[in-house]
């Protein structure tokens, strides 16, 4: 009988463990300013531009819209995450 209350006590607390809300960040966590994160989204952005333009879709959701081309230069939009 032992036995089973051992094992009813740990079903019972695997029950509680997986139903407990996740802890909260600690509270040293950094806060990231605006700046920071438009600083650090221009440069990935523009690295991604000149390094691997073919990944420039990942920058975008179904409804935006991309332009890119040269002066003097018949320039195709793209629409959401179309690749050239």
């Amino acid at each position: 009988m032992a036995a089973a209350q051992v094992t009813a006590n740990h079903a019972d607390h695997a029950a509680a463990t997986a139903a407990a809300p996740p802890a909260a960040a600690p509270a040293s966590t950094p806060i990231v300013s605006p700046e920071n994160v438009g600083y650090l989204f221009v440069k990935q952005y523009y690295t991604t531009l000149h390094s691997h333009p073919n990944n420039l879709h990942r920058f975008y959701k179904k409804q935006s819209v991309f332009t890119h081309g040269e002066e003097r230069e018949t320039i195709q939009q793209i629409t959401g995450q179309q690749v050239r």
